[in-house]
């Protein structure tokens, strides 16, 4: 509307105005809704990344990493569209904030968008170096040896990382470490380690999906099996005869093996007549002096005096006395307080007797046993018969 007497020509004449609302007439095209940009993973090592959205139908998109625009596209006629940031445009590693702007086919342009956080991150985690077997798998008393076929292994990698595991080029798990990088992975019964040797690699994978290369290696052995005695190979060997009277016993296993807690006892046999018995020529702790080779696959046992002449004997060792690296306990000869002189005998060498063991006395005791009294070097006591 204008009003009668607001303009005049040169001659003052009035313009007679306009007072109706139909006269003069116009409509102002509105600005179009603001674009909005899906949600997507908040951190990228895609340094030109594809993003999405939606806007006014066939309008056209701006995108802006904060003030620098970073590309245009057209939204379709259902109002989707796609944009991704141009090669010679690529987003640099940090923080980026996405904005959109639509303008529409008038000119008329879109209040800016929602903004879109997203970190780039190009750069690979470390390696994760730091880790070895928990203090529960290592079953022995050595390191990297242990009798569980899933063990777990312990480490620190790169903070929410995942860590994956391999034997070799095969994956036996993954896991994710926690806030201060610690993680823990226990090997699944489907991926169960071998008995033997496993060259055991890391690898880390952080967030924006780059990964590590692998760790150098961590060198294990599974080791299910107890240790056994090779008693015919062994010094002397099992019915060897003629043994030398200062001989040392050299038992050979079939690994190396720990000498742990308990005896190695040595009886001689003695026969009368038909009627055997045996006496304890020596009783040695495998944690003495006279028994040497912990961590290999021979001990040496060196009796404290020489063996009789012309004497049978038999050795017995307990359970537990000796056990492989994974700790796997050796079973002994005639543990649990059995006797057992067969596995493991010889008999010694003719010699020279200074004092000749005698037969002080022996009577029959209600029982009817013959108890044999001996004294002299190869004495040490009686034995029932």
């Amino acid at each position: 509307q204008i009003a009668a007497t607001a303009l005049d020509d040169a001659s003052s004449n009035s313009y007679a105005g306009i007072s109706d609302t139909t006269s003069l007439s116009f409509t102002t095209a509105e600005a179009p809704d603001g674009p909005a940009i899906d949600p997507t993973n908040d951190i990228t090592n895609d340094s030109t990344p594809t993003l999405t959205g939606v806007a006014e139908a066939n309008s056209t998109v701006e995108l802006f990493d904060g003030s620098t625009s970073i590309g245009t596209t057209t939204a379709d006629a259902s109002g989707a569209w796609s944009l991704t940031v141009e090669g010679g445009s690529p987003l640099g590693e940090g923080s980026h904030a996405i904005t959109a702007q639509s303008t529409d086919s008038t000119g008329s342009k879109s209040a800016a968008s929602n903004v879109l956080n997203i970190i780039v991150d190009t750069a690979a985690p470390a390696s994760p170096e730091s880790f070895a077997l928990s203090a529960a798998t290592v079953t022995g008393s050595v390191h990297n040896y242990s009798s569980v076929t899933t063990p777990t292994f312990e480490g620190t990698s790169e903070v929410n990382s995942i860590v994956e595991l391999f034997d070799g080029s095969t994956s036996i798990g993954t896991t994710t470490a926690d806030a201060s990088g610690a993680w823990s992975l226990t090997v699944e019964d489907g991926s169960s380690l071998a008995e033997g040797s496993h060259a055991i690699t890391a690898k880390a994978t952080d967030r924006a999906g780059n990964k590590s290369p692998a760790s150098n290696a961590l060198n294990i052995t599974i080791d299910t099996t107890s240790p056994t005695l090779n008693a015919d190979t062994s010094t002397p060997g099992d019915n060897a005869t003629a043994v030398a009277l200062d001989s040392n016993i050299t038992l050979n296993f079939s690994e190396q093996v720990i000498l742990k807690t308990g005896n190695i006892k040595i009886w001689n046999t003695m026969d009368f007549g038909g009627w055997e018995g045996w006496d304890l020529f020596e009783d040695i702790a495998v944690t003495s002096d006279k028994v040497t080779g912990d961590r290999t696959n021979q001990v040496v046992v060196n009796p404290q005096n020489n063996f009789d002449p012309n004497t049978n004997y038999f050795l017995q060792i307990d359970q537990g006395a000796i056990a492989d690296f994974a700790g796997t306990s050796y079973a002994g000869i005639g543990s649990n307080g059995s006797i057992d002189k067969t596995t493991f005998n010889f008999s010694s060498s003719t010699g020279t007797q200074a004092d000749v063991s005698a037969l002080a006395a022996s009577t029959y005791d209600p029982a009817g046993y013959l108890y044999v009294a001996n004294e002299g070097a190869g004495g040490g006591g009686g034995s029932e018969i």
